[in-house]
């Protein structure tokens, strides 16, 4: 989740620096499919332990952030335990991801329907391009800012 859409969904003030709490991760044995041509990825188990899917592991949030989240995905998706590998940046190899051999465990939220109709992405990770110009994502980001101008945070 984007830190911005993450801040409006848990109701964390939008000037906090919400990206201090998140670290690069990959999960094996997962994939990501579409639900439609135009919908966010959702993740999907499967059998194969070399599928891969790359997000952010988000850290510290508390038990009503949590729930505030799974409000959100609960619907057509499952928490579920996931062993992530974390990734770090190393500052002394300049744009390169190192993966670490640490795994954590975390919950995700995975697709607990069919995969029939699902549209399976070629990515190991959600192009964000198109989300990022949409009026859904605009109206976070006019909200966020209104929020930290006077408090309101409503869509207009």
């Amino acid at each position: 989740m984007l830190p911005t859409v993450l801040k409006y969904f848990i109701g964390e003030n939008p000037a906090t620096d919400i990206t201090k709490r998140m670290t690069r991760a990959c999960v094996s044995g997962y994939m990501l499919y579409q639900i439609s041509p135009n919908s966010p990825p959702v993740v999907v188990q499967t059998s194969n332990p070399h599928d891969t899917v790359h997000g952010m592991l988000v850290l510290g949030l508390d038990v009503d952030q949590r729930n505030l989240i799974y409000d959100l995905e609960g619907g057509l998706m499952n928490l579920v335990d996931a062993k992530v590998q974390i990734r770090l940046r190393d500052s002394s190899l300049p744009c390169h991801d190192i993966c670490s051999g640490r795994k954590i465990d975390a919950g995700m939220f995975a697709w607990h329907g069919s995969k029939e109709g699902l549209i399976p992405l070629e990515s190991t990770a959600w192009p964000l391009d198109c989300f990022l110009k949409e009026k859904f994502y605009e109206n976070i980001v006019n909200s966020q800012r209104r929020n930290m101008l006077d408090g309101s945070g409503l869509f207009l």
